[in-house]
């Protein structure tokens, strides 16, 4: 791809930078998010701790995702 082969030029594009560093960045983010909140839920007795932090993991997961989609207001790569 272009915007790998020179990372530069990508940096100033916003719409290949987004494709070249933000969207893999937030969804990476996310899978770690979401993996964290599920391994420490099930490190935890069952109480409503558990919930909260199996919450706040893929919470914060699908605010990762949310950021990382391209949304219409970027325009077309």
């Amino acid at each position: 791809s272009a915007g790998l082969s020179d990372m530069g030029a990508a940096m100033g594009k916003p719409e290949l930078r987004f494709w070249v560093v933000e969207h893999p960045t937030a969804m990476i983010l996310a899978i770690i998010a979401a993996h964290a909140g599920h391994a420490l839920s099930k490190r935890t007795n069952p109480s409503p701790r558990r919930h909260q932090l199996a919450t706040a993991g893929f919470g914060l997961a699908l605010l990762f995702v949310l950021v990382g989609i391209p949304w219409a207001s970027r325009g077309p790569l």
